[in-house]
């Protein structure tokens, strides 16, 4: 696996955790919505009560699907800080910067009194011990 390939799969489980909130967020909505009206109007069509059910069984186990994935996330961002610590400080540093607290280069450069491009040099001189590691596994 590439460095920066490595590196992005915490970006990838983030993001697929955010939707996962937004689809338990939309089936939470839906299962509040969906309520049977208990009247003693007659009405030509009755709730389907198993929709009901349905939709709470998928939430359950979206929730479910959810805590799953933090449980991954977290163990791959411990893995991964582990590996990134076996770099040479400034390495390590500007690579947990932007990719484990997701800083701009710019913030990065910012905040150690850097330029952008001393930055890069870091990143990709961070990049290619880090890919050497991977590689030895």
């Amino acid at each position: 696996m590439r460095a920066i390939d490595y590196l992005e799969q915490i970006d990838a489980y983030e993001s697929k955790i955010e939707n996962k909130i937004a689809e338990i967020q939309r089936l939470e909505a839906l299962a509040t919505n969906i309520s049977p009206h208990l009247s003693d109007a007659k009405v030509s069509s009755t709730l389907n009560p198993h929709r009901i059910q349905d939709v709470w069984v998928r939430l359950m186990e979206a929730r479910s699907e959810l805590l799953d994935e933090v449980d991954e996330l977290v163990a791959l961002r411990t893995e991964i800080i582990k590996t990134l610590e076996l770099l040479p400080r400034a390495e390590y540093n500007v690579l947990y910067k932007i990719y484990i607290s997701h800083y701009t280069v710019q913030q990065v450069a910012d905040k150690n009194n850097y330029t952008r491009q001393a930055i890069y040099d870091i990143k990709d001189r961070g990049l290619e011990k880090l890919q050497k590691i991977l590689d030895s596994r």
